[in-house]
């Protein structure tokens, strides 16, 4: 398994360091990273090989090989490790670590990693969670466009608010970033959505041939 830094994270730490925020930049990196190897952990404990962790600045995704054994109850648990440990952070900064200098960082951080991916949206953990609800009553496939559409939905809506922010006198692409992993993020999903449907159907092909010649 390797970890990838991409490209807008570095430039995100490169920027944090010249204006001063080093520390804060640190937090962060470690924050996505324990919360991307959370994942990754549990993944494994279900013998689903990690290729790579990729880190972005509000947030990160795991790369895995044989994704046609998510879906269900296994997914379901992999997408929720992640936000949990960034609580449990939280809340062992809140309670036991209080007295050090980079305990409001830390907290407020990893909170904001904890509800910003428990967003029912695809490619946040929040979007997995609510896919895997949804299997009781659709596909597969059709449960991942409703949560990748949502992901979409949300990804103008974060555009809207910083162009609002800008309109008031705020300057920032902040939240213009957020929404391009997140739009990116929901393509991606669609994309492995449709290799596991051809995957899967072809291995019923495969099956049902050879019940034919037995």
């Amino acid at each position: 398994m390797r970890i990838k830094i991409n490209i807008s994270f570095i430039l995100f730490l490169f920027i944090s360091i010249y204006f001063g925020f080093w520390l804060n930049a640190l937090i962060i990196f470690f924050s996505v990273l324990v919360h991307e190897l959370g994942h990754s952990i549990t993944a494994r404990l279900y013998n689903i090989q990690v290729l790579e962790i990729q880190l972005y600045p509000f947030g990160g995704i795991a790369y895995t090989e044989n994704i046609s054994k998510y879906g269900g109850r296994i997914e379901l648990f992999i997408a929720l490790v992640g936000p949990v440990i960034s609580m449990l952070i939280a809340g062992a900064f809140y309670f036991f670590g209080r007295q050090l200098s980079i305990s409001s960082t830390v907290i407020k951080y990893n909170m904001a990693l904890f509800l910003f991916n428990l967003i029912p949206a695809l490619p946040l953990d929040g979007g997995s969670i609510a896919r895997n609800l949804l299997l009781s009553k659709y596909s597969y496939k059709y449960a991942t466009k409703i949560m990748t559409r949502s992901g979409k939905i949300l990804s103008i809506l974060i555009i809207l608010y910083n162009i609002a922010l800008i309109l008031n006198g705020q300057i920032t692409i902040t939240y213009l970033a957020a929404a391009f992993f997140i739009f990116i993020g929901a393509l991606k999903e669609e994309k492995n959505c449709s290799y596991i449907y051809l995957l899967n159907r072809n291995n019923k092909k495969v099956k049902k041939l050879h019940n034919l010649h037995v």
